[in-house]
């Protein structure tokens, strides 16, 4: 699996048959394929923030959820790619957690 963010999670927004417009900043896009794979992104050349990507051969536009500035009125449907999660991963609602991060 090829890993895209270096943790275990990546919250993102599916949208078939969707369209994609910039507004602004497309000029500061950086664009990555992986020549073997159909994996690609579009990500900020400044932060190296993943950006919404339209993947034409699958005709849907992929948004990560940490783009977005206000809050979804929908819930996760789906955990996918779990055949190679961390061992650890399914405890993690059982730990503490902190609003901001802990002195």
């Amino acid at each position: 699996m090829i890993g895209i963010t270096g943790s275990a999670h990546c919250s993102n927004l599916f949208a078939p048959s969707g369209q994609l417009t910039w507004l602004s900043g497309e000029e500061k896009l950086g664009f990555y394929h992986h020549p073997e794979t159909k994996f690609a992104r579009n990500f900020c050349s400044i932060c190296s923030s993943t950006m919404p990507i339209y993947n034409q051969s699958r005709d849907i536009v992929i948004m990560p959820a940490g783009c977005l500035d206000t809050d979804l009125a929908i819930t996760p449907q789906a955990h996918i790619f779990t055949d190679s999660k961390g061992n650890w991963d399914g405890i993690l609602n059982d730990t503490v957690t902190f609003e901001k991060m802990p002195s």
